[in-house]
């Protein structure tokens, strides 16, 4: 019965329910975040109907799967013949933390993806926007780009409830359903390329668009991959780089608020100059590694809903 009334409340969104269910996320689990955030950014909707979001640059990415996930792709990926770079000539290599939302608790399926996945689709679509600008400018003419896009399954951890008792519960990741349902893909490329873009075919777990803009054609592939929230991460990142060869990557998860993570280190994390890499709670960092393309690529994306691609 608590729990009935526990997801009633958030779909409601009753403030005291809701600000727990932040406060659990922020610290009561392995999600742990100190967000401490030097400048933010407003992601606005061009059609004036929806309030701007706001997303953090933030250097602290939880030293959890998250941190791992970015701190893997930056050791693993940044080499890859076909990763893209910016002007800073920084690896087009990014995580982004979706804020959480009242479903958390939820089945799939009593929600649209609309209903969920609205201001992420927004987000996601600034980081697509400012990475395939990136890709345009720095590609000597190359008109045909992959973006993987990553996000996490379920995972554990504990809420606290009004009365102050806190409980531990499997939560429904969004990000689950932002990177396996074509429909979210669709959304964030009409949100970056306006009309102007148009679903090509679909290949399994890729969507493919052309974009027509200034005369020219562009084919943008969005490769969505599934990630456990377990050390079998590292593996499923590792396969799914070399298969796909991806021009970029923007990694996601959920964490108290929407944040560019801007640094990883390997905190928690053992062996990642091995083959199988895992998860070891508490363990210090011995290096960190710092890359603000996705940072500076929906500041790139924020603005416009039709960007000037070269």
């Amino acid at each position: 019965m608590r729990m009935q009334q526990t997801r009633e409340a958030m779909r409601t969104k009753t403030p005291s329910l809701w600000l727990s269910l932040i406060f659990a996320l922020a610290t009561h689990s392995p999600y742990a975040f100190s967000n401490t955030n030097a400048t933010c950014i407003w992601i606005t909707d061009p059609n004036a109907v929806d309030a701007p979001i706001e997303v953090s640059r933030s250097t602290d990415a939880g030293a959890y799967y998250c941190e791992h996930t970015l701190c893997f792709n930056l050791k693993e990926a940044t080499d890859l013949e076909s990763i893209g770079r910016n002007s800073d000539n920084e690896p087009l290599l990014g995580f982004l933390h979706v804020a959480p939302d009242p479903f958390l608790l939820e089945r799939p399926g009593i929600y649209t993806q609309s209903e969920r996945q609205a201001a992420n689709r927004r987000v996601l679509a600034a980081g697509i926007q400012g990475y395939v600008l990136d890709l345009l400018e720095h590609s000597a003419g190359k008109s045909e780009f992959k973006i993987l896009i990553t996000g996490f399954g379920p995972f554990m951890g504990n809420v606290q409830y009004p009365d102050g008792s806190i409980h531990q519960h499997e939560f429904n990741n969004p990000t689950q359903e932002l990177v396996t349902i074509h429909e979210n893909f669709d959304a964030a490329m009409e949100h970056s390329f306006g009309s102007s873009q148009t679903p090509a075919y679909r290949q399994g777990i890729k969507s493919n668009y052309v974009v027509q803009h200034g005369g020219r054609t562009v084919l943008i592939s969005l490769i969505g991959q599934y990630l456990d929230t377990n050390d079998s991460v590292f593996g499923t990142l590792r396969q799914s780089l070399k298969e796909n060869q991806p021009n970029a990557v923007i990694s996601t998860g959920v964490g108290p608020n929407f944040s560019a993570e801007s640094r990883a280190s390997n905190a928690g994390l053992r062996g990642i100059e091995t083959d199988t890499p895992a998860h070891e709670e508490g363990l210090a960092p011995t290096f960190e590694l710092f890359n603000e393309s996705l940072w500076k690529a929906l500041q790139r994306g924020s603005n416009s809903k039709k960007p000037p691609l070269p």
